[in-house]
């Protein structure tokens, strides 16, 4: 049996640019692009014509312990391309609770988004 996968939302922010300035909404889809290229993620549906559709969140289902790990490092690597970028990443934990980490240019060491990464794992080896 296939462990059921984690779904993690990822919501990107930046204090330089404003969320509708086309230099952002450049640097978030290439985050996504990283996503859909090493775990799968389907690029974001294109808005109606003439917007420019979401960029509050991207979700990421987590099912195996290598798209952790990938996923980890490509935000990782997001948020040191600029001092200035923060994510918010949301799941919800074995116990149905929803769980909330945010993690800034500063902080984007490997050893601070382990907690993430060991809470994901947990629930992905237990389903």
């Amino acid at each position: 049996m296939e462990p059921t996968p984690i779904q993690l939302t990822i919501v990107p922010g930046s204090n330089r640019y404003d969320e509708d300035d086309e230099r952002w909404y450049g640097q978030v889809a290439g985050l996504r692009t990283e996503l859909a290229s090493e775990v799968g993620l389907a690029p974001p549906s294109p808005g109606p014509p003439g917007t420019k559709g979401l960029l509050d969140e991207t979700i990421v289902a987590l099912g195996t312990s290598g798209a952790i790990t990938a996923t980890v490092e490509i935000v990782r690597m997001f948020l040191a391309r600029d001092r200035t970028r923060t994510v918010d990443l949301v799941w919800t934990d074995a116990q149905g609770q929803e769980r909330r980490f945010h993690a800034t240019a500063d902080n984007a060491s490997d050893d601070t988004l382990t907690p993430v990464v060991e809470s994901i794992a947990k629930q992905v080896a237990s389903s």
